[in-house]
């Protein structure tokens, strides 16, 4: 397929021809790209031929959504804007967008408008500047026709457009992270703070217990948020908490990873988990009913938890102490003959969720849990994370010395700490507290884990991240053997 789209040197000159005609007629601030190498992996949405290049394709935009009315090419915008390909509905097939050198994802029906949270772009999120955003065209005919349209953005001290929902996060993202593979690789040891409206767990007070602690050997926190409390119905947003979270981290000179939480095993399909327009399915029959999930392998459901964490990682991917996503452990209570699930179908579905998020995000870390799975089901997660080049981990929620034999997914693990970063939990239900030392020695120097999650407490032990957890790691100060970059 890659060689189906090579420009040969002919093309490449009418490119560099067109290109320097961009340049004359006032497009400043461009930096030529080789787009050819960053659609590689989007052969099916994105082609940039030089000779289908249409200058008569324009988008628009405005300051609400359905109110795309001034032309983007060459206009300068602030705050969050909605913006949109204007034509007739069912026309083309759909459309494709790279903002800058990131692939950002597809349009497939009407409105046409870029694909991340429902056609609004933040342009907080970007640098004050010059930015460029290219999109391709798919007709019915299967022919494309693309075009670059450039833009400048200047929020300077503005906070948002008149009328417009979304805000800038509280803390400045500094002049954020380039493209490196390695750039939030941070190994070490990091401890978990829980947040649950549906149990009354209040994460931040969790998490001002932890900041108030000893953290010298701590690189930073996990915390772990329901997708229903950053979201209440499709695209409206609140990351209020989650602001919070990353400016009192940073103020103690720590990283943050963001753990996305999918399912309850406490609190069942009556509770509030995920917004009430995601489709949930409960255990079967019989089975404990404080278990539930949302339909994660089913498109629908998977397309929108694309656009939500999509718009999580958008809002905080510049800033250098956000490292990533953990994401939740491969393991289903629920009624697994429900007519549109299989287990191929559902990690055919995780797959599409790490593959997307990396195209629009390559430097964020993103961290599949795998755990009750077949070992050919977690290989195949493995293979795939790996196949993104970069980005990619694997973690579980439980890490029981006592099981190291029995629970294949440690092996999977181990097998892959020179590919994928390497970040198990340590959680609480089937350990004992003393058993905190053989844990850490089970993950770093028999697994060669890069990093460690430990919880903030134990069932038994409420004192457990106090009296036992840091008294191991200050022990060992912090050690971790496998600290190379997988990537």
């Amino acid at each position: 397929m890659r060689s189906r789209y090579q420009l040969d040197v002919r093309v490449s000159y009418i490119w560099m021809l067109v290109l320097v005609a961009s340049l004359v007629l006032g497009c400043q601030g461009y930096q030529p790209h080789d787009y050819q190498s960053s659609f590689s992996s989007h052969e099916n949405e994105l082609v940039f031929d030089a000779s289908k290049r249409d200058r008569n394709l324009t988008l628009h935009f405005g300051s609400a959504q359905g109110k795309a009315e001034a032309d983007l090419n060459g206009a300068t915008v602030k705050g969050v804007v909605y913006v949109e390909r204007l034509i007739k509905p069912g026309s083309v097939k759909g459309m494709g967008f790279m903002l800058d050198e990131s692939y950002m994802g597809w349009s497939g029906k009407a409105p046409y408008d870029y694909p991340i949270g429902d056609g609004m772009l933040d342009t907080t999120q970007l640098a004050d500047g010059p930015h460029s955003l290219h999109f391709t065209e798919r007709k019915w005919n299967d022919d494309r026709v693309w075009n670059t349209i450039h833009f400048t953005v200047d929020n300077g001290s503005l906070v948002g457009v008149p009328g417009n929902p979304g805000t800038p996060p509280p803390t400045s993202p500094g002049p954020g992270i380039g493209l490196s593979k390695c750039s939030k690789f941070f190994p070490g040891n990091y401890v978990r703070a829980t947040d649950d409206s549906t149990r009354n767990v209040d994460g931040l007070a969790t998490l001002n217990y932890i900041l108030s602690q000893d953290l010298t050997n701590f690189v930073g926190v996990a915390y772990q948020f329901m997708w229903g409390d950053v979201e209440s119905s499709p695209g409206k947003y609140n990351f209020a908490e989650l602001d919070e979270v990353l400016k009192r981290v940073k103020a103690r000179g720590k990283k943050v990873i963001l753990k996305f939480q999918d399912r309850t095993f406490w609190t069942g399909c009556n509770s509030k988990f995920v917004p009430s327009y995601v489709d949930i399915l409960g255990p079967r029959p019989g089975g404990n009913q404080k278990f539930c999930t949302a339909r994660v392998w089913e498109k629908e459901t998977v397309d929108h938890k694309i656009r939500v964490l999509k718009a999580i990682v958008g809002r905080y991917h510049k800033d250098p102490d956000f490292i990533g996503i953990l994401l939740e452990e491969t393991a289903l209570a629920v009624d697994k003959s429900y007519p549109t699930y299989s287990d191929k179908v559902y990690i055919d579905s995780l797959i599409r969720v790490v593959q997307e998020l990396h195209s629009a995000y390559p430097a964020v870390i993103l961290n599949q849990g795998i755990n009750w799975m077949t070992k050919a089901d977690h290989l195949r997660l493995a293979e795939a994370l790996d196949k993104m080049g970069g980005g990619g981990g694997l973690n579980w929620p439980d890490s029981v010395p006592g099981n190291r034999s029995k629970w294949h997914w440690y092996d999977t693990g181990k097998s892959y700490n020179n590919k994928l970063m390497l970040m198990p939990n340590a959680q609480t239900p089937f350990i004992k507290p003393e058993e905190t030392g053989a844990i850490y020695d089970m993950l770093v120097n028999d697994i060669g884990a890069h990093a460690i999650v430990w919880n903030s407490n134990h069932q038994s032990q409420k004192r457990y991240f106090v009296d036992n957890v840091i008294p191991e790691v200050n022990k060992r100060k912090g050690y971790i053997k496998n600290t190379t970059c997988p990537y």
